[in-house]
């Protein structure tokens, strides 16, 4: 009967694994001659690393064989893709700001009005940008809404732009056309 202990290769030393040439690595364990190896590693002596093994990507996101970081689907954001990009844009703000239109030279600064935005239920990418009354559809890209040129129906005007996030604050910029060609240019604080 051998006496078991544990050896400096890592092995359980019995028998079978005083004969191993190779050390169990990356904290593999040796058992009746072979090496037991930890999530994430394989191989004769667990010296290869698979980190998908240990990695879970979220909401469909896919794990990268090469690294174990996760390629997020659309709409989703974060190390394991847990996040959704539109989360980050979701509130009611305070804004300031301006308006002006092209050919005129002066602008006309903005009494402080609430800008929220809110989910829609369209897609996971999919927004409602509102502000002094409009209701826009933007679409979140990364760290963006865009939205498109649409005529928002009686109103009479189109209306297109973009927001743009920053840590702090969000940025602005909604396009009026149709007699005229005029902007809004505004920071939101949360």
């Amino acid at each position: 009967m051998f006496a078991l202990s544990i050896g400096a290769s890592g092995c359980i030393e019995n028998g079978a694994c005083l004969f191993r040439v190779n050390e169990c690595l990356n904290g593999g364990e040796c058992i009746d001659g072979d090496c037991e190896c930890p999530v994430g590693y394989a191989g004769e002596d667990c010296q290869d690393f698979y980190p998908c093994a240990v990695t879970v990507c979220e909401n469909g996101g896919i794990c990268d064989e090469q690294d174990g970081s996760c390629w997020c689907e659309d709409g989703y954001e974060g190390e394991f893709c847990q996040l959704e990009e539109r989360e980050k844009f979701i509130g009611t703000y305070t804004t300031t700001g301006d308006f002006w239109c092209l050919g005129e030279a002066d602008t006309t600064a903005l009494t402080p009005k609430p800008l929220t935005i809110d989910v829609a239920i369209t897609s996971i990418t999919a927004v409602i940008v509102r502000y002094d009354g409009l209701s826009i559809p933007g679409t979140v890209q990364d760290d963006e809404i865009f939205m498109p040129n649409i005529n928002l129906g009686g109103i009479g005007y189109n209306y297109s732009g973009r927001v743009y996030y920053t840590e702090d604050s969000l940025r602005v910029s909604i396009h009026r056309s149709l007699f005229d060609q005029c902007n809004y240019r505004l920071t939101a604080f949360p």
